[in-house]
């Protein structure tokens, strides 16, 4: 583990029990931690992003959905959609949209949800037929 990665962790660590030992849930602690890291980290991202304010609008709401008390897990997914699809392919982004995630994921938010509309989340290997034969 990098200096970095381990004064992250420390600090996302120190967070969750801050917010234990103040009487609040670890969770949101956490997810408040982490919304601080992605904030700073899109914030020290110096080239400029198409959807940088949509990013940071997100994060906004997650911030509030954290205050305001029970975190619905369609919410904080739908905050989570947003943040990956402005800023997900961003490589220097990649580790704190991860932490993110993470603490999403202490209130249910998975990996494993559904897509929007009802449509399964693929997790099988594309077909051994594929490409079919003549395809190129």
């Amino acid at each position: 583990m990098a200096a970095g990665e381990a004064e992250t962790a420390r600090t996302a660590l120190t967070g969750a029990q801050r917010g234990s030992a103040a009487g609040t849930d670890p969770r949101i602690a956490g997810l408040q931690s982490a919304v601080r890291r992605l904030r700073t980290d899109l914030d020290r991202y110096p080239a400029p992003l198409a959807d940088r304010e949509i990013a940071e609008r997100a994060l906004d709401a997650l911030d509030v959905l954290a205050v305001a008390g029970p975190c619905e897990p369609g919410e904080l997914r739908e905050s989570l959609l947003m943040i990956v699809a402005a800023v997900g392919s961003v490589s220097a982004l990649a580790r704190g949209v991860a932490a993110l995630r993470e603490a999403l994921e202490m209130f249910g938010v998975s990996r494993a949800a559904t897509l929007p509309y009802g449509f399964p989340q693929r997790r099988e290997s594309p077909s051994a037929a594929w490409p079919p034969p003549g395809f190129r």
